[in-house]
C-alpha cells in the first residue's frame, strides 16, 4: 500500500487532534481561547497584583509558553501516538513515523493559532520586539520542529516497548519547563551558567 493509497487511514490520527473536533461548539477557537485566558491572568497577577517590575511581563511570558507548549504537547501526543493506534498499527501497513508526526503536525496547528493571539496582544500593548530576536523567530521555529519530530518517533518507537516511557516523558518535561528560562528572565540565571 502506499502512503496515498487509502487517505481516510492516514489523516485520522490529524483529525483525532481537538481542534477538528466538531462536536465542540468552538472548535478551532479553543485554540485561542486558552492562550487568551493565559494572557488575561498573567496581566491580572503580574502586572496588576504582583507588579512584576518586567515591562510586558504577561507578552514575555506567552511568547515563552506557545514555543513550550508546541514542544511539550506534540512530544507527548507524540510519544503516545503508536499505542494509542493500536487498531490502526495492527490492521493496515503504513510507515509508523507518520502517527508522531502527524501529533507534530496537529500541534503546529495549534500553535500557528495561539500565535495571533500573542500577535494581537503585541499590538494592542503597542509593543514592538527587537528586530533582533523577531529575525530569528523562523529558525528557531524549524530547529524546534525538527527536534521535536526527532525525538517523538524515537520516543513512540521506545514506548511500544516500554509503557513507562509516557509517565517519565511528564516528569522530565514537567522538570524541563522549569531549566527553561519561560517564567524568569535569562538574566536572572546567566551569571551561574557561566
Amino acid at each position: 500500500m502506499s502512503i496515498t493509497a487509502d487517505r481516510t487511514t492516514l489523516d485520522s490520527p490529524i483529525v483525532d487532534a481537538p481542534i477538528f473536533d466538531v462536536a465542540a461548539r468552538p472548535g478551532p477557537f479553543w485554540s485561542l481561547l486558552n492562550p487568551a485566558l493565559y494572557l488575561v491572568v498573567f496581566y491580572v497577577v503580574f502586572e496588576v497584583i504582583l507588579k512584576s517590575g518586567i515591562p510586558n511581563f504577561p507578552i514575555y511570558l506567552l511568547a515563552g509558553l506557545l514555543p513550550w507548549t508546541l514542544f511539550s504537547t506534540a512530544l507527548s501526543a507524540g510519544t503516545t501516538s503508536i499505542t494509542s493506534n493500536g487498531a490502526l498499527v495492527g490492521k493496515v501497513w503504513f510507515p509508523r513515523e507518520i502517527l508522531p508526526l502527524a501529533a507534530l503536525g496537529a500541534a503546529l496547528v495549534h500553535y500557528v493559532l495561539q500565535t495571533t493571539v500573542l500577535i494581537v496582544a503585541l499590538v494592542v500593548f503597542q509593543w514592538t520586539p527587537s528586530a533582533k530576536y523577531a529575525v530569528a523567530l523562523v529558525p528557531a521555529l524549524a530547529v524546534l520542529i525538527v527536534f521535536v519530530a526527532g525525538l517523538a518517533i524515537l520516543l513512540s518507537a521506545v514506548n511500544v516497548y516500554l509503557r513507562d516511557t509516557q509517565h517519565l516523558l511528564e516528569l522530565a518535561l514537567l522538570a524541563w519547563f522549569w531549566f527553561t528560562p519561560i517564567v524568569y528572565p535569562y538574566r536572572q540565571v546567566a551569571g551561574r551558567l557561566g
